[in-house]
């Protein structure tokens, strides 16, 4: 992916995305993990940190570059945002339930007002069941920076996105609707349908700031820290990942047996009741997918 050595050192003092001093819209939203995000959002640049203080990212939207930076391990890894997906690790095959979720975007009527600003409601439905609940504002697109932000965030997930492979329905539904959510407005809550398991919000803005001043230096990078490329840190994920399942397995049996990590939810993230409406199981696909528990 990037041809030069994938170790270098910053070895340039004060290497910096920085322009000047910027006022900045600045975002707090909930992320997959039901943990409290914080985003600071420039013309040029952004910055997005979450529970864990180790770790950052910096997106230089002018450069067409991301650094994902790990402070314990003081190191950064360099990324184009128009980069190319990894290598399926397996032949990509038709899903169990066809070549089509069959997915459909269904107005709700008007949505509560989250951070402040009016939403529209929508559900995404494949193969006949709810995904999942999705609120949307138009008149935060009017946000300073919101929608370039946007844009470049969707440029940088589709570039890594595996074409046709899907682990669930939904996740298949929602990139057959992709244009059209993209036309609805800002998103600023995802609920996932869990059936008796319960909802789970996987997506929610908490606030939006304005004309928030920042520090000359808060999108520069470390000095002297260790610079990797993506594809080395592709290749350092999957070892470490085989490591971990091999050990697994030796301990606790086959990985489709095992407990996914827990994560201590923020309790703004949490959805606050159980939907009876029968939905996918849930978010992310589980263990069995597509043999005892998913048969479409």
């Amino acid at each position: 992916m990037i041809k030069k050595h994938p170790f270098l050192i910053l070895g340039i003092a004060g290497a910096s995305v920085c322009n000047a001093s910027w006022a900045a819209t600045v975002v707090k939203r909930c992320n997959d993990f039901q943990q409290v995000e914080t985003v600071t959002i420039t013309r040029d640049n952004a910055r997005m940190a979450g529970h864990n203080p180790n770790f950052y990212t910096v997106i230089a939207s002018a450069e067409g570059k991301v650094y994902q930076v790990d402070t314990k391990k003081k190191r950064v890894v360099k990324m184009d945002i128009s980069g190319t997906a990894p290598k399926p690790q397996q032949d990509i095959r038709t899903p169990p339930w066809g070549a089509s979720a069959k997915a459909k975007l269904v107005r709700k009527g008007s949505g509560p007002k989250i951070a402040d600003y009016p939403t529209a409601h929508y559900q995404i439905k494949a193969l006949g069941r709810a995904c999942s609940d999705n609120y949307f504002s138009q008149e935060v697109t009017k946000v300073a920076h919101i929608k370039e932000f946007l844009d470049t965030w969707s440029q940088l997930s589709n570039a890594r996105k595996i074409k046709g492979m899907y682990f669930h329905p939904c996740q298949q539904a929602r990139d057959e609707l992709e244009s059209k959510l993209m036309r609805l407005g800002v998103p600023m809550k995802i609920v996932i349908k869990g059936g008796k398991r319960g909802d789970k919000v996987r997506h929610q803005i908490l606030s939006i700031k304005t004309d928030v001043e920042v520090e000359n230096n808060f999108f520069e990078l470390p000095k002297g820290y260790e610079v990797m490329s993506e594809a080395k840190m592709r290749e350092m994920a999957q070892k470490e990942m085989e490591k971990w399942r091999a050990e697994a397995k030796q301990r606790r049996g086959p990985p489709h047996h095992q407990k996914p990590p827990k994560w201590k939810a923020d309790s703004r993230c949490v959805s606050p009741k159980k939907e009876e409406q029968r939905g996918f199981y849930p978010h992310m696909p589980h263990r069995g997918y597509g043999r005892e528990e998913g048969r479409y």
